[in-house]
């Protein structure tokens, strides 16, 4: 720190808790742009429910609540056929809820690598995908908006190594790990 010209921080809190080590002179508080984009979409959520998101997904959320439920590409190249049977495992827990919806957001770069890096997983994984869609039980999001897909979702259910963690952290919403 005593080296930097300006240290620049997302709020107050984190200015203060920099102060014992920092000059406050060299702390700008000027925020983040993904949090002020996730707050301000939280604030419009019932406007992107009526307006902004498939007509079947405002049908299976309705009055349930909602789990985020992520995947990510480190979890699944780590832990590769282990990552796989987690899957099916929540999926087919959540199948059978009628007060619950899961959201299942997968990391866009899933399929390209397990298809290039995994490849004898990569069918198991399609098969997967393809029930669950075919099932209709929840909601398979590709869409290009993780923000929306949090601010939509009551819980995030998913590894630790995800960014979409800290989303769920801004908007105070809880994180259950399946690490």
């Amino acid at each position: 720190y005593s080296f930097a010209d300006k240290i620049i921080v997302q709020d107050s809190k984190k200015a203060e808790s920099l102060s014992d080590h920092v000059a406050a002179d060299k702390i700008a508080v000027i925020g983040s742009p993904k949090v002020d984009r996730l707050r301000k979409l939280e604030k419009r959520k019932n406007e992107i429910i009526d307006l902004e998101i498939p007509e079947n997904w405002k049908n299976k959320i309705e009055g349930k609540k909602v789990f985020l439920f992520n995947i990510s590409i480190t979890g699944i190249l780590k832990n590769s056929k282990y990552a796989l049977d987690k899957i099916r495992y929540v999926l087919s827990e959540f199948e059978v809820r009628e007060d619950v919806i899961l959201l299942w957001r997968p990391h866009p770069l899933i399929e390209a690598t397990l298809k290039t890096m995994r490849p004898d997983l990569y069918i198991e994984y399609i098969e997967m995908k393809e029930a669950f869609i075919r099932k209709d039980k929840g909601i398979f999001d590709e869409s290009g908006d993780a923000g929306v897909a949090a601010v939509l979702a009551d819980a995030y259910l998913g590894e630790s190594t995800s960014s979409l963690v800290h989303y769920f952290g801004v908007l105070g919403k809880p994180i259950l790990y399946i690490d």
